[in-house]
């Protein structure tokens, strides 16, 4: 019975090594924004390409991080949460390394701003600010202001440093996000 079910065991690993490569390259279009972990509550998720659909209130001390772990250039990702402000304001505090090469090459790194009218509704993008760096590691600040305090927004973080996905400009880093300046 024991050589029976390692010998299934072994022929479904062997089977599923086989079929990999075709399911890589149908998912692959789905599944390049796979590059960003989000922090909250000291649990660690891997995020999607897609619009966020969980809610946080960024009021009173309430805020988000989230981990960019080599995004790759050409690619992006968003957070895991859709946020309300009650200040009319949303400031994204990053702490940015160059990963991939380490050349000193110009590192680009998009924030965008969405905005919905509704919890339900997918959003646009609504401001864009771009973080530039040269140097090994920065700290920058993004801020978003004159935000309606009745709609929703949510953040993508694409790395704009070469359209040539594999150049290895990658970025990695922190993203503090929170309605007071911090």
């Amino acid at each position: 019975m024991k050589r029976f079910l390692v010998l299934t065991l072994a022929l479904t690993l062997s089977l599923g090594v086989l079929c990999s490569p075709a399911f890589a390259s149908e998912n692959e279009a789905r599944t390049q924004g796979v590059i960003i972990e989000a922090m909250y509550d000291n649990d660690v998720e891997l995020r999607l390409a897609e619009p966020p659909r969980e809610y946080k209130n960024l009021g009173g001390s309430n805020n988000y991080t989230a981990n960019i772990v080599d995004l790759a250039a050409a690619r992006g990702t968003y957070t895991k949460y859709y946020f309300t402000t009650s200040t009319g304001k949303i400031y994204v505090k990053t702490d940015l390394v160059r990963s991939g090469t380490t050349a000193t090459v110009d590192r680009k790194l998009e924030v965008r701003l969405y905005e919905k009218a509704t919890a339900s509704s997918i959003g646009s993008i609504k401001k864009t600010e771009t973080i530039e760096f040269d140097t090994s590691e920065v700290t920058e600040r993004v801020s978003f202001t004159g935000l309606d305090v009745d709609k929703f927004y949510y953040i993508s973080f694409f790395n704009v440093s070469s359209t040539n996905a594999g150049s290895r400009l990658d970025i990695s880093g922190t993203a503090l996000i929170d309605d007071t300046y911090n």
